[in-house]
């Protein structure tokens, strides 16, 4: 059986670290990358998996990010998280191809379910 692979893009080397130790204690395989940049640098992704991303962030915010993911990793599901988050902001999210949009603080469960949720959407290259 295939390990799921988070990726998580986050520009505070704090927040990173935790949500790794997390998501890598509930069995999921994690890479982190500490800007939108150093993700796109990626040649490829691996099935199953998902992107979480924080929203704003310096260079790219995370929307940006998710338009790029979205020609560039067909179908590569996105979670967004946001310490400013409005209901505006998640709407648009949403209708720009983001799969869940998480406003901190959230619980370790609630990321654990969106992660199980945008992993089983699956994603063709």
């Amino acid at each position: 059986m295939t390990v799921p692979v988070v990726y998580i893009v986050d520009d505070d080397d704090d927040v990173r670290g935790a949500l790794a130790f997390l998501l890598r204690t509930a069995r999921y395989s994690v890479e982190t990358f500490s800007s939108a940049k150093a993700f796109l640098e990626r040649e490829g992704v691996t099935s199953p998996s998902c992107l979480l991303t924080d929203i704003r962030m310096a260079e790219m915010d995370g929307l940006g990010l998710q338009k790029i993911v979205a020609t560039r990793f067909r179908g590569l599901p996105v979670i967004l998280m946001s310490g400013h988050g409005n209901e505006p902001l998640a709407i648009r999210a949403i209708q720009d191809g983001v799969v869940d949009f998480l406003e901190k603080p959230f619980t370790d469960d609630q990321l654990i379910s969106c992660i199980q949720r945008a992993v089983g959407l699956g994603f063709s290259e």
